[in-house]
């Protein structure tokens, strides 16, 4: 019953908090409620509208469209929708984030896709794009989903984000720093959520 009030507190700050450019979204232990001393905070931010992904298509909306060709799996390509340029590079990406975060959290390191900071308590902050629902409905309707309580349905009636991609590559085989991460875990805590205490 404590996991689920935190959760419920969670959401309503995340909804509360929302900014016109980008949405927050708290994950790890502390995301889900639990409260473990030696758990730090984990952030996602997530950009708005336009500054979406279409997966393998132009879409209107969208800023970005994303493409697998010549990537590794569970990773793509972004190319700017509107401009005939190169794909857009994940460092350049990070590094404009980082560059804008100094003033705020000096001690910021880049940790994977994450900025980490110990000011105020220590949290890690990963920014990242969102997948269009269009795009991430798509791929959901292969998904056969017994177990997900109707979250599936859910989300592709209401148009729910819940992919992004996150700014990190592969092991191997992206020194241009090209490659991008396809994230799945907000999907992820949408099902974790919907579990109840026998089905956890």
């Amino acid at each position: 019953e404590d996991v689920h009030i935190r959760r419920e507190v969670n959401a309503l700050y995340v909804y509360a908090f929302c900014l016109p450019s980008c949405r927050e979204y708290l994950s790890g232990s502390k995301g889900e409620g639990f409260l473990f001393p030696w758990s730090d905070l984990d952030i996602m931010v997530s950009k708005l509208p336009p500054e979406e992904i279409s997966m393998e298509s132009f879409h209107n909306d969208c800023a970005y469209i994303a493409t697998t060709n010549g990537c590794k799996p569970g990773f793509c390509k972004l190319i700017q929708s509107y401009a005939k340029c190169d794909y857009y590079s994940r460092v350049e990406f990070l590094q404009l984030k980082q560059h804008a975060g100094f003033n705020v959290n000096f001690d910021q390191t880049i940790r994977g896709p994450c900025y980490s900071t110990n000011f105020p308590d220590g949290f890690d902050c990963c920014y990242a794009l969102p997948v269009h629902p269009d795009s991430s409905n798509v791929f959901l309707r292969t998904f056969k989903t017994k177990f997900w309580n109707g979250v599936k349905l859910e989300i592709m009636n209401k148009n729910i984000t819940v992919m992004h991609c996150v700014p990190k590559g592969p092991e191997k085989g992206d020194d241009d720093g090209h490659q991008w991460l396809i994230s799945f875990s907000i999907l992820e805590q949408n099902i974790v959520h919907s579990l109840n205490h026998v089905q956890f």
